[in-house]
C-alpha cells in the first residue's frame, strides 16, 4: 500500500487519460517501490477547493521527481523535490500524500515563521514526511514538517 495514495493497480483508473499521456509521455518508471509495478500517485485539491488535482512520483534517469497536476486539464505538470537515488531505492522509503489544516497549521512552519491561510490541502513528501507543498497565489511553498521532540 502506498500511504495515502491510490494502490497500485488502480493507477490507469485514478489518472485521468490525458494525464496517463503526460506521465507516459515524460518517461516515468515504477522504479524499485514495494510493489515493482507501480507508481505512487495521489489526488487531493491541491490548487484549492474542490479542485481536483494529481501528484505523482516520477523515477527517470535515476531521479524522482514530483510531478503535480494542479487538474485534469493541466497539459504540464510542475516538477519539484528532484532526489537523485542510482537504483529507485529511494522510492521504497518516500511517500506523497495529501493533508489538510489541521496537519499543516499543527506540524508545518515557513522560512519566515508565518502560514499563508490554508484553505485547501497540501502534499506531504519526503522520506518520513519532512516538507509539505502548499500552492498559494499562484506559487508552489515548501513548508516545512517540524520534526517534534523525543522525550
Amino acid at each position: 500500500m502506498v500511504l495515502g495514495g491510490i494502490a497500485p493497480n488502480e493507477i490507469d483508473a485514478a489518472l485521468p487519460a490525458k494525464l496517463i499521456t503526460q506521465v507516459e509521455r515524460l518517461g516515468c518508471a515504477p522504479g524499485e517501490t514495494r510493489n515493482k509495478n507501480s507508481l505512487q500517485v495521489t489526488q487531493g485539491e491541491f490548487a484549492g477547493r474542490r479542485v481536483k488535482g494529481w501528484a505523482v512520483l516520477c523515477w527517470r534517469a535515476r531521479v524522482t521527481t514530483l510531478l503535480v497536476f494542479l487538474s485534469a486539464s493541466e497539459s504540464e505538470p510542475v516538477e519539484f523535490f528532484k532526489t537523485v537515488d542510482g537504483d529507485g531505492q529511494h522510492l521504497i522509503g518516500r511517500s506523497i500524500k495529501p493533508v489538510g489544516k489541521t496537519f499543516i497549521v499543527e506540524h508545518c512552519q515557513s522560512d519566515n515563521g508565518t502560514l499563508p491561510p490554508i484553505d485547501h490541502q497540501g502534499i506531504l513528501d519526503g522520506f518520513g514526511g519532512t516538507v509539505v507543498h502548499y500552492y498559494y497565489q499562484g506559487q508552489w511553498l515548501h513548508l516545512n514538517v517540524r520534526q517534534e521532540s523525543k522525550e
